[in-house]
């Protein structure tokens, strides 16, 4: 569990690296926060192209080769980012590597957890796993008021290659499946090729998931900046960046705890947290003070991004006996709203205004909302999540 979370965190660090030092890189390589936009988005297209089929690469790999390949790639390409980003392309091509190294860490956690875990355990696990995504933007918003705002903002991510190549040596190179399993294949043996069908209601959960998590996504990606704007300085916006995702992490474990009780169900609580999100972008649509949209923003991303670990249990749950594929699926929607949305925050705040941005990040998490609620039969238990695949 260790290792598969600092992986994760790893392997997302340079998106939100990106984020966090967006002023000093926009002012650097001469390019707009539309383009900054741009950049993260080639990372999620990155992901969500690739996720589906790297999710079945990792059912034949296994997990440990596919979450060390991912730091691998994660490590590489963030140094080259550090050390020879001059213009916007040479920032976006190495962050399309960094989406596919995220597809094979993320995937490849999946795995581990459905070999490794017991059932009552997999919420907490899946939880602790997905906190490692505002982990890696609690790192960014620490970078920003030391390496970054000292050394300039290629010392962070310079630094992120030490950090991946410690993290792949947490990795256990054979790791035994749960007792009671089908067998005790180790995580890191090649299985069988898993079917590629998935349910409808698993589809359409992966959209209201991308709807979400583009929001979300955009929002922190986007937070110092949007906030620097409402006047607050550098440091105390990448103080908030930081608070904000402690809020997100804590949601993400305590969420996964109440997942393991018999009667949860996690796609309720996903349609419920991502309207509470919703409102919380509503609150930031109106010039308010400072503290209210800090409060507001803190909101944002503790419940309308708290949810991620509850989307891949239950994606998980609906396909037990290919959890690399259904993760694959869920992350699909992901990448692609990951995608769209930072570009289409960037676009808004860079041609309109950030309370344009604001309204459109609320209105994708109440979408989000609707879609995850209409997608209830995959929960455990309902006659879908038993039936073959469509």
């Amino acid at each position: 569990m260790a290792a598969v979370s600092a992986a994760l965190t790893t392997a997302v660090l340079p998106v939100f690296l990106v984020g966090a030092s967006s002023d000093a890189i926009r002012a650097d390589l001469g390019v707009s926060e539309t383009a900054i936009g741009a950049a993260v988005t080639v990372l999620f297209v990155a992901v969500g192209v690739t996720a589906a089929p790297v999710g079945r690469l990792t059912e034949r790999v296994g997990a440990t080769r596919a979450l060390r390949g991912g730091l691998l790639l994660s490590g590489l390409a963030t140094a080259a980012i550090g050390l020879l980003a001059r213009t916007w392309w040479q920032l976006a091509l190495p962050l399309v590597v960094v989406g596919v190294a995220i597809a094979m860490v993320d995937t490849g956690g999946a795995r581990a957890f459905a070999d490794r875990v017991t059932a009552g355990r997999q919420g907490v696990a899946f939880g602790i796993k997905e906190a490692s995504v505002p982990s890696a933007s609690l790192l960014a918003g620490l970078a920003l008021p030391t390496l970054a705002v000292w050394f300039g903002w290629r010392a962070s991510f310079l630094a992120a290659p030490a950090l991946a190549a410690l993290v792949a040596l947490l990795v256990p190179r054979r790791v035994a499946r749960t007792s009671g399993e089908a067998d005790a294949a180790a995580v890191s043996e090649p299985t069988a090729p898993a079917p590629p069908q998935v349910s409808r209601s698993l589809v359409r959960f992966a959209v209201g998931v991308g709807l979400g998590a583009g929001a979300a996504t955009a929002s922190a990606t986007f937070l110092v900046p949007a906030s620097t704007d409402r006047g607050l300085s550098t440091t105390a916006a990448g103080v908030l960046l930081v608070v904000a995702s402690l809020a997100s992490i804590a949601g993400r474990i305590g969420l996964g705890r109440w997942a393991d009780r018999p009667r949860a169900v996690p796609i309720r609580a996903v349609a419920i947290l991502t309207v509470v999100g919703g409102l919380a972008a509503v609150v930031l649509i109106a010039p308010v003070a400072a503290p209210v949209a800090a409060i507001a923003a803190i909101v944002l991303l503790g419940a309308g991004w708290g949810w991620t670990g509850l989307a891949f249990l239950a994606a998980v749950r609906a396909r037990p006996d290919a959890p690399a594929v259904a993760a694959g699926t869920v992350l699909t929607g992901l990448g692609i709203g990951g995608a769209a949305g930072p570009l289409t925050f960037g676009a808004l705040a860079s041609n309109l205004s950030y309370t344009a941005a604001w309204t459109a990040t609320a209105a994708a998490l109440l979408t989000a909302s609707a879609l995850a609620a209409s997608a209830l039969p995959i929960a455990s238990g309902h006659p879908e999540a038993a039936s073959p695949p469509s």
